[in-house]
């Protein structure tokens, strides 16, 4: 069964609404990367400290990448709902539009 309309404009507004918030976090990811604090750079921290300050830098280079990540889903599945392709599998097989709802993002369905 294909999806509606009306489920398609739902859809594309809940990936436009994570999209923006997506965005909004990258950004304050982007300010707050503590790889740019020049204090950080220059400081003579012992190896505990250092430890910690590396723990942080990993910490933060994960959220950047997953938050990354999202935002390329979110642009694929936007790009195949442009192309007509959005809400079928690479087998052809239609994506449940409950499925959708939880994540627009899928491509795949459980069986």
């Amino acid at each position: 069964m294909s999806l509606t309309t009306d489920q398609l404009k739902t859809l594309k507004a809940q990936l436009e609404e994570q999209k923006v918030k997506m965005l909004s976090v990258l950004a304050d990811l982007q300010k707050t990367d503590p790889a740019t604090d020049e204090g950080r750079i220059d400081d003579n921290a012992d190896l505990q400290e250092e430890a910690i300050e590396d723990n942080e830098l990993m910490r933060h280079e994960s959220l950047r990448t997953q938050t990354e990540n999202m935002i390329e889903r979110i642009d694929k599945a936007l790009e195949r709902m442009a192309n007509g392709s959005y809400g079928v599998t690479a087998d052809g097989e239609a994506i449940p539009f409950e499925r959708l709802q939880i994540d627009p993002t899928v491509e795949t369905i459980v069986k």
